[in-house]
């Protein structure tokens, strides 16, 4: 069973839900799975007055269609007021309306554990429990983060605790790796990891993210180049921020990394978010144009969250898309994500762009996309983000994958 002793962490819970029987039922499955106190509310506003207290919650149950005050309008107010504690939906309606308040909750910054559907389920609630007790990827969870300023982001890159971890991208036809992604942490002075979403922001805001960028960059060429001897054909993809893409020197600084460590530069895949590809500016295109001259592969990532158009795409000379793995995760159990999904493999085909889907959590979704025409896949299903030592060791036990140029 889920509870606070299986994770050494003490936690309380708060349902927000117009029907007593509900409140009820949900107040004995949170207190069956190790909640210390699960307090009620009727209605959205009631519970805004607890979260505001000193008794805030640390996981929500929230019903969306309520007196006074809804669910939706609930979460709202929650985004204003910062919650980070974890967030459950409940609800009778379609799975669709659902999946529209989920996205919304996530726009607000939320941390969203998942949905549930009426009458509710032990082992359903267990499951959500369970996501907010123990984070992924050996990752701090958000309730116990440390605060993130933009002198601990210097310190971190002067003192190396910048850090990559690679996942493992493969050819869903062959099943066989090609490359990986280079995704940052930072290691905070007790060593735990904390996510890109703890820091990114903060060294955006206060012009650290070239320094970062630079240091992922050198770092990750640098780990690839070792493992020529296993993997010399792997390829490298590499998120890069619209603020870096700004700074003119960028693709000069890219070039004479590869040249430096000899990497072929038709190995490294430039990622860059739909929402900033799209953005104005003489700079981030022309930084783009160079890499593509160059032979690096320019991927559009999150593709379906942002506003590109086709043609937006081919004004970017794009050549890959990474689907979202928001849309990837439903593709299984969702008829809109399918469709998104299935009509942007055929945008794709049509613009001569390779498909990659991340975000494979399970074996139905990789064969899912698979059958849909999707090229590439990586996921958790595949394999988590490693360290770089973890990597080596993956590599080594899968086998040497065929040149990918």
């Amino acid at each position: 069973m889920t509870g606070a002793d299986e994770y050494n962490r003490s936690w309380t819970a708060l349902v927000v839900d117009d029907q007593m029987m509900v409140c009820k039922v949900a107040v004995h499955h949170f207190s069956a799975l190790g909640a210390r106190q699960v307090m009620t509310a009727s209605n959205g506003r009631a519970a805004l007055e607890i979260v505001k207290s000193v008794n805030s919650p640390d996981i929500i149950l929230c019903d969306l269609k309520m007196p006074e005050m809804d669910g939706v309008e609930f979460l709202r107010h929650l985004g204003e007021l910062k919650f980070d504690g974890g967030i459950a939906l409940m609800s009778a309606e379609d799975e669709s309306v659902l999946s529209t308040v989920r996205w919304l909750a996530e726009t607000y910054n939320l941390r969203v554990l998942g949905a549930v559907s009426k009458p509710l389920y032990r082992e359903f609630m267990a499951e959500l429990v369970s996501k907010y007790l123990k984070p992924n990827d050996g990752e701090v969870p958000s309730t116990d983060i440390l605060l993130v300023g933009p002198n601990m982001v210097i310190d971190s890159i002067k003192a190396g605790r910048i850090v990559n971890h690679y996942q493992p991208k493969i050819d869903l036809s062959s099943n066989e790796v090609l490359g990986v992604e280079a995704l940052t942490r930072l290691s905070s002075p007790d060593g735990e990891l904390m996510a890109p979403e703890f820091f990114i922001p903060v060294a955006e805001r206060h012009q650290l993210i070239n320094e970062l960028t630079r240091s992922v960059i050198e770092q990750a060429v640098c780990d690839l180049c070792t493992l020529d001897d296993i993997a010399p054909e792997y390829s490298l993809a590499i998120n890069f921020s619209i603020n870096s893409l700004s700074r003119i020197e960028m693709a000069d600084f890219l070039m004479s990394v590869l040249d430096e460590h000899s990497f072929d530069c038709r190995r490294l895949i430039a990622e860059v978010t739909e929402s900033q590809a799209i953005q104005e500016g003489q700079t981030p295109l022309a930084n783009l144009t160079r890499l593509r001259l160059h032979g690096v592969t320019l991927s559009v990532d999150d593709f379906g969250t942002g506003y590109a158009t086709l043609a937006q795409l081919e004004q970017i000379p794009f050549q890959e898309i990474k689907l979202d793995k928001y849309f990837v995760s439903k593709v299984c159990n969702d008829r809109t994500s399918r469709a998104i999904v299935e009509s942007t493999i055929a945008m794709a085909r049509s613009l001569s762009m390779r498909v990659v889907a991340e975000g494979i959590h399970n074996a139905a979704t990789q064969d899912a996309v698979t059958k849909l025409g999707v090229d590439h896949g990586q996921g958790f299903h595949i394999s988590p983000p490693l360290p770089f030592d973890g990597l080596a060791d993956f590599i080594s036990d899968y086998g040497q994958p065929e040149s990918t140029l």
